[in-house]
């Protein structure tokens, strides 16, 4: 069921499906590694929130390569180049 809300037009279910994955990420990575393809495509969600729970979790459940870490910082860094700047 979380799988399908990590797909959902609402951010609501995508923020909601990738905070409980981040929280059973801790204690059961083995399980949640089944979904990283879908949480992968979350790295670049309009949503920061979804993002960022995304990439948390991806980072407990994934052994990091240098391919990995690059993909994924690009992918969080193009939606941050989106936001106004502050001062």
């Amino acid at each position: 069921m979380l799988q399908l809300f990590l797909s959902s037009p609402k951010a609501t279910l995508r923020f909601a499906a990738t905070r409980t994955l981040a929280a059973l990420a801790v204690t059961h990575p083995s399980n949640v590694a089944s979904v990283n393809v879908d949480l992968e495509n979350l790295i670049g969600d309009s949503n920061r929130s979804v993002a960022t729970y995304a990439i948390t979790t991806l980072l407990k459940v994934c052994p990091l390569g240098d391919e990995s870490v690059s993909l994924w910082l690009t992918g969080a860094h193009r939606p941050a180049m989106k936001l106004p700047s502050i001062g």
